[in-house]
């Protein structure tokens, strides 16, 4: 596992944040905000955290919950866009050895 694999994990991160700031285009949207603060707040700091692990492979990105968790909060969204981000995140982590045996 090298840096390509963090690489797209932040750019996997990256654009479900960016995606759970659209709005559906609607009035009600253009006073809310985003439709899924959750889901931003949660990639948000996951990439605050893959960035500050001081050595950055499987073994310590299993070791952090925060990221996992926010794929998960996005599965659980009830959006397409997001919940497909969030499964091919899911796949990406186990096939790298980057999720604890605990959550399989």
């Amino acid at each position: 596992m090298g840096s390509s694999f963090v690489g797209l994990l932040e750019a996997d991160l990256r654009s479900l944040s960016a995606e759970a700031r659209k709005t559906d285009g609607g009035f009600a949207g253009y006073f809310t905000g985003s439709q899924h603060p959750e889901v931003k707040d949660a990639a948000e700091k996951a990439l605050l955290k893959l960035r500050s692990l001081e050595v950055v492979d499987g073994y310590h990105i299993s070791k952090s919950e925060e990221v996992l968790k926010c794929f998960f909060i996005a599965c659980e969204a009830k959006n397409v866009r997001l919940s497909t981000i969030g499964i091919a995140s899911i796949q990406k982590l186990i096939a790298n050895d980057a999720v604890a045996p605990a959550f399989i």
